[in-house]
């Protein structure tokens, strides 16, 4: 069996503990010219980005042109979830002849990292919901405790503060279904990379 084609980006959607493999050629910063590239993995937190871990690429045997990158175990111990993957090219021991000093290093990319629960391990104690699909079940529950209530006129407040409440729940679970109909659509379009929202025109055809 044929192994699978070397990527030559870096990632966007990743599962992680897998074996974080690609190439990149980058003209102006080639490993022959003592170039490397100096990758960072950082998390974004209420008081500023965090790094979690950093790697750096070597230069590959099957192309002296390009960098390899090749993280066994990427990302594990991770929780699933939002990051930041950054790299630099750096050049530490420098160049004199192409007049590149030591240590001289350029930010080549900026990108965000989502890492996805490594469900082929059978890690995963529960399913993976967002945020508004584990709302909605709560909204419901809530929805059903509010109108239970047997609202009468003896009590004019606390009829008036459970039909607001109920009120602005309502809003609320409406809005959370509308976003979950449009989460659904961009699920159908990045799995089945048809836009659900495109009427495909229909030509030389007739009634």
């Amino acid at each position: 069996m044929a192994s699978e084609p070397i990527q030559w980006r870096e990632p966007q959607d990743f599962a992680s503990g897998d074996t974080l493999l690609f190439q990149r050629y980058l003209e102006s910063y080639l490993p022959g010219d003592g170039w490397h590239i100096h990758y960072t993995v950082s998390q974004s937190l209420p008081n500023g980005a965090k790094a979690v871990f950093a790697f750096d690429s070597t230069q590959s045997t099957t192309d002296p042109t390009c960098h390899s990158v090749n993280v066994p175990n990427f990302g594990a111990g991770l929780t699933d979830g939002d990051y930041v993957l950054s790299a630099q090219v750096v050049n530490s021991a420098g160049n004199a002849s192409l007049n590149i000093a030591a240590g001289e290093r350029h930010t080549i990319y900026y990108g965000e990292l989502t890492f996805d629960a490594d469900l082929a391990d059978n890690q995963a104690t529960a399913p993976i919901a967002t945020f508004v699909q584990s709302m909605i079940p709560i909204l419901e529950a809530k929805l059903q405790r509010l109108e239970s209530y047997d609202l009468t006129e003896t009590d004019v407040q606390r009829t008036r503060f459970i039909v607001e409440d109920k009120n602005k729940t309502y809003e609320r679970y409406w809005r959370l279904l509308e976003f979950r109909n449009y989460e659904l659509k961009r699920e159908r379009n990045a799995n089945t990379g048809v836009d659900q929202n495109y009427v495909r025109p229909i030509f030389a055809g007739g009634w």
